[in-house]
């Protein structure tokens, strides 16, 4: 199990993180920019999130740096329990899968979840079980 991530800032194809602490990731996210030449993952495409038990949020701050995202995978995450208004910025974003994730899922509902303002301009949305 991945107890630390390496600092990777400009990952900028696929970064798939299963079966380890969310602790890294929300650091990684988290990094301040000033030190940077870019923001952190503000080059990453691809984010899978799967089978992160301790994860209960996403960062405002960090979701923001996502600005090439494209797409985003999140399975059987079970504590997380909302996505940020940050979300809307993520204009890149076509993609979006939410599996295993029943908190999160009633939430994104399309037109009737309280974080559905958050994700409807995403082309694809993919909810299930």
């Amino acid at each position: 199990m991945l107890k630390r991530m390496p600092l990777f800032p400009t990952v900028d194809a696929q970064l798939e993180l299963d079966e380890c602490w969310a602790y890294p990731l929300l650091c990684t996210m988290m990094m301040k920019s000033s030190n940077l030449s870019s923001p952190p993952l503000s080059q990453l495409s691809s984010l899978l999130l799967v089978d992160l038990d301790d994860l209960e949020y996403l960062p405002e701050e960090g979701v923001c740096n996502l600005t090439s995202l494209q797409k985003l995978v999140i399975r059987r995450c079970p504590r997380l329990a909302t996505l940020p208004p940050a979300m809307r910025r993520l204009t890149c974003l076509q993609i979006l899968i939410i599996k295993g994730c029943p908190l999160l899922k009633e939430r994104c509902r399309e037109g009737e979840g309280e974080d559905w303002p958050n994700i409807s301009h995403i082309p694809s949305v993919e909810l299930s079980d």
